[in-house]
């Protein structure tokens, strides 16, 4: 029950400021730049904990020929080139 409450008080908190951060975005240029990069280090940080959590628990469970084991790897990629993405939005935003 109260861990139902916390996921959507935070779901709450995450759409407020994902509001707050639209509102501001009238904003001249670089102040808008600069509201983007915290999200993007947040996604960053997120694709990151996510590669981690997908190695460890696919650590010795899989073999090489289980169709999970492919969707495991799969997923792994879509992440790598997330990451690569957002880094590149990061250094754009930087410049």
């Amino acid at each position: 029950m109260a861990n139902g409450l916390l996921d959507r008080v935070l779901l709450a908190l995450m759409l407020a400021e994902i509001l707050y951060t639209l509102v501001q975005f009238t904003g001249d240029r670089i102040d808008r730049m600069r509201l983007v990069e915290p999200f993007l280090v947040i996604g960053l940080i997120a694709a990151v904990r996510r590669i981690l959590i997908i190695t460890a628990e696919s650590a010795g469970r899989f073999s090489l020929y289980n169709p999970e084991f492919l969707a495991f790897l799969s997923e792994l990629a879509l992440l790598s080139l997330m990451i690569l993405s957002i880094a590149w939005a990061i250094r754009l935003v930087r410049r």
